[in-house]
């Protein structure tokens, strides 16, 4: 089980495939799931996907990084997936 972003791009949405069949998908380039802010990675592309095994171990670890939109001072969540699985979020200091 694998998500990729659409086009390379986070913002744009993402699809869910196993294998080679797509079971979901949110998003699209004409429809972006963001009109303001962002969704991004420096780890996970369409390269390198967000990846599950069978147990729900990650095959790959790395973090995403969200805009939230309308907050003043540290306007970001971090979502970080780690070895075995595990979503982490640490959520920025919104100052609205």
């Amino acid at each position: 089980m694998v998500v990729t972003p659409i086009s390379n791009k986070w913002s744009n949405g993402w699809q869910v495939f196993d294998g080679a069949t797509l079971l979901r998908q949110r998003g699209s380039d004409a429809n972006p799931i963001t009109e303001v802010g962002y969704i991004a990675s420096n780890d996970f592309n369409n390269a390198t996907p967000v990846g599950f095994d069978r147990r729900g171990r990650a095959t790959a670890t790395g973090d995403f990084t969200i805009d939230v939109v309308n907050c003043s001072g540290s306007r970001e969540y971090t979502i970080s997936i780690n070895q075995i699985g595990q979503i982490v979020v640490v959520e920025g200091a919104c100052l609205n």
